[in-house]
């Protein structure tokens, strides 16, 4: 079972849906912005919330999340040291991407944390 975030991938960029001011965490990361353009979706017909107060926080399952959907050498600190990488900013994704991620996911209205979830980055 899956809980999803959905993340807008552009080509060449990626962009983190942390904009819409109704899904922002309170101490958002400044490092974590998204590109110019891009459109902000946040579900809240859900009766589950992914908790960050404790286990993994979100810019670990985000950092982890981008990292399985972008190509290998753009997390150069993640691939062998013998591997050559080309140098550039701008990864172009073949096609829509997802990667599933450990996080605390709890239900919205007990706040009770739920055994067997995940959540699925897209």
């Amino acid at each position: 079972m899956h809980t999803s975030i959905f993340l807008t991938l552009l080509t060449p960029a990626i962009a983190i849906p942390l904009t819409n001011p109704s899904c922002l965490p309170t101490n958002p990361n400044p490092n974590w912005l998204p590109a110019a353009n891009t459109t902000v979706t946040c579900d809240k017909t859900s009766d589950k919330i992914i908790s960050f107060y404790v286990g993994p926080q979100i810019e670990t399952v985000l950092n982890d999340a981008c990292a399985a959907m972008m190509p290998p050498c753009a997390y150069q600190d993640r691939v062998s040291p013998d591997t050559m990488c080309i140098q550039t900013i701008d990864w172009k994704l073949s096609d829509a991407k997802s990667s599933v991620q450990n996080a605390n996911v709890e239900d919205a209205k007990t706040a009770n944390k739920l055994s067997g979830w995940a959540v699925k980055c897209e």
